[in-house]
């Protein structure tokens, strides 16, 4: 089985040679936010003939498609368009020179040009708002949270730091500047506030150029037993009969306590020696045990609360109250008939 492929020679003169580039590739940097028709840089290619230039057309946008660059007949290599070195940060060009003869003379060689960084892109923390409990308790360098930040550029260096409406929190929170960490200065208290909105600024280098975003970073404080319950009054008076049921409620006793966890529990310390009385969790005093008047008019009781942390204590006077319970008894016996 026999092909024919044609084939073209063309016989040159003795004055005729290829052009010649001095090295195989060149490496060129740039901005990446140079105008539109700047300058980029120059190459040249030896021959004895005049030359053109030409980048030849890639198939990917590092190397030239859609095209970015351009080249004039002096071999200058020009910027056709906007780039970005977020999105590509190196161009591989293939340029070519070759002379105006026919059929033309043609040489070769790579064209690298690098894009440097700029400050073009804002920083962004990863969250907004960030979210924090810590509990009323925690001490004086408790660290809180670390906030981060990022960024598109590659040379970005950030900066972190309270917004304004902050100062006046100064003295309870600090930021680390460089890496973001917020700790306590001093303790927190719920019952004065228990929730801090801090409003936190990240620069993503110094100078004129810097870029600057804000997120916010919300501080619950979570509530710790740190306040006693204490009675609504420090005396209180009551009366029962003496022939009162088992069970009867005198009153009911009311407490308060800042603290979100309480669980008041009451107990009578002193004053009634035989239990007469008793305080249920709910608050209510009622009568355990028979009274006696006559034995007792009066209980003057020592009562407290706790929480398990605090204790408060007040007074309660019961007053007995006399009911007919006792038969009429004659002081003297009469033997007169009459």
């Amino acid at each position: 089985m026999k092909n024919d492929v044609p084939v073209n020679i063309w016989v040159t003169d003795n004055d005729s040679a290829q052009p010649i580039f001095s090295q195989p590739s060149y490496s060129f940097f740039m901005l990446e936010n140079e105008p539109v028709s700047s300058f980029v840089a120059t190459v040249k290619a030896l021959s004895s003939s005049p030359l053109e230039y030409i980048i030849v057309p890639g198939y990917t946008k590092g190397s030239n498609s859609p095209v970015r660059f351009s080249i004039d007949s002096q071999g200058r290599i020009h910027v056709m368009s906007a780039v970005d070195m977020e999105t590509i940060s190196v161009y591989t060009l293939t340029v070519q020179a070759q002379t105006l003869s026919n059929p033309p003379l043609v040489t070769q060689a790579i064209v690298y040009i690098r894009l440097m960084d700029i400050n073009d892109n804002y920083p962004y923390f990863e969250s907004f708002p960030y979210m924090v409990t810590v509990p009323e308790n925690a001490e004086a360098g408790t660290e809180l949270m670390q906030v981060v930040a990022r960024d598109l550029d590659r040379s970005s260096k950030f900066v972190y730091s309270f917004g304004n409406d902050v100062r006046k929190y100064s003295q309870k929170f600090s930021i680390d500047s460089s890496t973001g960490m917020i700790s306590l200065l001093s303790p927190l208290d719920r019952e004065a506030q228990d929730l801090y909105n801090l409003t936190v600024l990240v620069k993503d280098n110094e100078g004129p150029r810097a870029l600057q975003n804000f997120t916010v970073i919300q501080v619950k404080v979570m509530d710790h037993n740190d306040n006693p319950p204490e009675f609504t009054r420090t005396l209180y008076q009551a009366a029962v009969n003496e022939d009162a049921f088992e069970g009867t409620i005198l009153m009911t006793l009311t407490t308060v306590d800042k603290d979100l966890t309480s669980d008041p529990q009451y107990y009578i310390t002193e004053g009634d020696p035989e239990g007469k009385f008793k305080i249920r969790k709910n608050g209510d005093v009622y009568v355990n045990r028979v009274l006696d008047r006559e034995k007792v008019p009066r209980y003057k009781l020592t009562i407290a609360v706790t929480d398990g942390a605090f204790v408060t204590t007040a007074t309660l006077t019961i007053d007995i109250l006399d009911a007919n319970d006792n038969a009429p008894v004659c002081s003297k016996v009469s033997t007169d008939i009459y």
